[in-house]
C-alpha cells in the first residue's frame, strides 16, 4: 500500500522487546499502538498511516448484560470514563506505567480522583 522499502534486513522480534531494539540501535522502525507510553517520551514517534491501512482501535468499556441489569448505576459511570480516555490520555497514563515504573493501580486510581 505505501510502495516498496529497501531495508538492508528484516528480523522478527518479541513485541515486548521493541522499544530495547530501538534504544540499542538494532533497529530502525517497529510496529506500535498509538497509545503506548514510550510514544510520550519523545525518544519516538508514530507515522501517520495517511492511506488508513490500519483500522481505528478505538477503547471502548464493555460489560456484560446481566452485570450491567444488577448494577445499573455503572453505565453512567463507564461512559464517563470512556469520553475521557482519548489516545493522548492513555499515551500518559501508559507512560507511567511503562517508563516510570509506577505501578498501575495508583496511575488508575490517581487518574480517576482527578
Amino acid at each position: 500500500m505505501y510502495g516498496k522499502f529497501n531495508f538492508k534486513s528484516h528480523k522478527v522480534y518479541d513485541p515486548s522487546l521493541k522499544y530495547q531494539i530501538l534504544a540499542k540501535n538494532q533497529g530502525d522502525i517497529v510496529p506500535a499502538s498509538t497509545t503506548e507510553g514510550q510514544l510520550a517520551t519523545g525518544k519516538y514517534f508514530a507515522l501517520k498511516d495517511d492511506k488508513s491501512f490500519w483500522p481505528a482501535y478505538n477503547l471502548v468499556p464493555l460489560i456484560r448484560t446481566n452485570t450491567l441489569k444488577n448494577n445499573p448505576g455503572i453505565e453512567k459511570v463507564l461512559n464517563q470514563i470512556g469520553k475521557k480516555l482519548t489516545t493522548r490520555v492513555l499515551r500518559l497514563l501508559n507512560k507511567k506505567v511503562d517508563v516510570d515504573g509506577q505501578s498501575y493501580q495508583k496511575v488508575a486510581q490517581n487518574w480517576v480522583k482527578n
